[in-house]
């Protein structure tokens, strides 16, 4: 087996075009169908026999994939010393499989490997795949496809942070520049909490790993629902990449249910008085608020040339202007992105941006 990867066609956690030994064989009618099909029979009779490791053929017209030759089943008509003329009128199209799984090359491992599962028709080791248009690219081996799962699973746990399960920094920032590399604009999302200090000191850390965990799986259900990635940087932090004409709703949506649930991580005493009453470090009685939210959204456009460092750099600067906004609060990257170069390259500037605090 060969696995070649397509990273022009798909980010890393997609599917890659896995190859097994095949051939193609374009479906025509021929002008003298019944010699020609013998001949063709005979042909693959032949490969099949001396190629032990061939296991299907790709059937073709017109560049679009109408079934396959499997080994098992076509070696089968022959077991016997009439097979030849039992069959010898017998076409290909007549014995390829035809119900053989399509998948599309950018389809996500993940869902081919539930699509896979769901048929439950399947007996066969391979499945095709297929450009965006339908046109035949290659065949793909489940076993293949599984090894291909497994490694991707080990890897995301290697890298995935321990308490919440969400990729960490390195899958991040790999998936921050495959985003980029795509060229075709998403948003990047900063989210931290406020006042969580406060709370883990009263309630403890196991209280506070509950509103962590909370808050991660919130940030993932909105963020799978609007088709983007979801990382825990660490602590209290995440990083959110979302469609550009998808993250307002999906980010308003995660304010709204926050500011919901965030008195329930609390004692009913506190939830009366809206917050915690604790000491600073100099010993002087403190009031701090629910546990809130400070989001920082950097809309990234096609064509702008950003680097992962570059989106890290703003997202910092666009964080600590959120934090300075009391309560649950979006503060968004407005400007246009030649505005936004120019002031990176300055060492002393003033950042003009438009923020909204969510209500």
């Amino acid at each position: 087996m060969m696995l070649l990867t397509a990273e022009a066609r798909a980010p890393a956690a997609r599917v890659t075009v896995l190859s097994c030994m095949t051939c193609r064989l374009w479906a025509q009618a021929p002008a003298d169908t019944e010699s020609c099909m013998t001949a063709q029979e005979a042909h693959w009779l032949e490969r099949f026999q001396r190629h032990s490791s061939l296991r299907c053929v790709a059937v073709v017209a017109d560049d679009q994939p109408i079934g396959v030759l499997r080994r098992s089943s076509f070696l089968a008509l022959f077991t016997n010393p009439f097979s030849h003329s039992l069959y010898a009128r017998t076409q290909v199209l007549d014995v390829m499989d035809t119900h053989m799984l399509v998948a599309r090359a950018d389809t996500p491992l993940d869902a081919l490997s539930q699509k896979l599962t769901e048929r439950h028709d399947i007996e066969q080791e391979d499945f095709v795949i297929v450009e965006n248009d339908g046109a035949y690219l290659g065949m793909g081996s489940i076993i293949d496809l599984l090894r291909e799962i497994t490694a991707v699973q080990v890897r995301q746990a290697r890298h995935a942070n321990p308490l919440t399960g969400l990729p960490g920094n390195i899958l991040i920032q790999e998936t921050l520049g495959q985003y980029l590399a795509r060229d075709e604009g998403f948003a990047a999302v900063y989210v931290d909490l406020d006042s969580f200090k406060a709370l883990n000191d009263v309630y403890g850390y196991a209280r506070g790993d509950q509103v962590i965990v909370s808050l991660a799986r919130l940030l993932q259900a909105q963020g799978e629902s609007a088709g983007g990635f979801i990382g825990h940087i660490g602590g209290d932090d995440f990083m959110l990449l979302l469609p550009l004409a998808h993250w307002e709703q999906a980010i308003h949506q995660v304010l709204r249910c926050f500011e919901k649930i965030a008195p329930t991580f609390y004692a009913e005493a506190d939830r009366q008085r809206g917050g915690i009453k604790t000491d600073n470090r100099q010993g002087e009685a403190l009031f701090v608020p629910f546990v809130s939210l400070s989001v920082a959204v950097k809309p990234v456009e096609p064509g702008t040339g950003y680097q992962p460092l570059d989106i890290a750099s703003e997202l910092s600067e666009l964080k600590h202007q959120a934090k300075k906004i009391p309560g649950n609060s979006l503060f968004v990257e407005r400007r246009a992105a030649a505005d936004v170069q120019t002031a990176m390259q300055t060492s002393n500037h003033v950042i003009d941006l438009h923020q909204r605090v969510a209500e």
